[in-house]
């Protein structure tokens, strides 16, 4: 009889938990629904947009479109634009530089160059040199969004800012 009525008490308690979560699961989506929020919404600071699925490119890194700093859709003057990019990295601020080519707001061509000092941000420079032009060449500049390449998270930070030197420059 001792171990039936453990037995009887393990499913009780697994009732009475799994109860309890589903309660709780239909009080969060009530509340969700009700305010139109989801949780990730919720706690998503102000002015930053959620992460894009992983998309399984493997050391290709990846490119996502961000419309929310991105200029109205217009025209580019046509030409080859300079711009030094910096991002922070756990060494301190790094630069690099960006040449890019527009025909018709396509980026025609492009060139990077880092400029990291510490050993740790030069392998980094060195992994988005060899990978990112694929995700660049060839694109729309105001389709352009870096947000990691080859394991670097944070050059393409500063891609990003001369990209976005490059567009304030180019803009007709």
């Amino acid at each position: 009889m001792g171990n039936k009525g453990i037995l009887i008490g393990i499913a009780a308690v697994a009732i009475i938990g799994i109860a309890s979560f589903t309660f709780s699961s239909q009080n969060s989506t009530e509340n969700q629904q009700s305010t139109g929020t989801t949780q990730m919404e919720q706690t998503a600071p102000v002015g930053t947009e959620q992460a894009a699925p992983a998309n399984n490119r493997g050391s290709e890194g990846s490119m996502a479109v961000d419309d929310s700093n991105s200029m109205v859709a217009g025209e580019y003057e046509d030409g080859t634009y300079p711009a030094t990019g910096t991002y922070v990295s756990p060494a301190g601020q790094e630069e690099i530089d960006v040449e890019i080519t527009l025909a018709n707001g396509v980026i025609e061509d492009v060139n990077f160059t880092g400029k990291a000092t510490n050993e740790k941000s030069i392998f980094m420079q060195g992994m988005f040199a060899d990978n990112y032009k694929a995700l660049v060449q060839g694109k729309d500049i105001d389709e352009v969004q870096l947000d990691k390449v080859s394991g670097s998270s944070l050059t393409p930070k500063g891609f990003m800012d001369s990209l976005n030197k490059i567009k304030t420059e180019a803009k007709v």
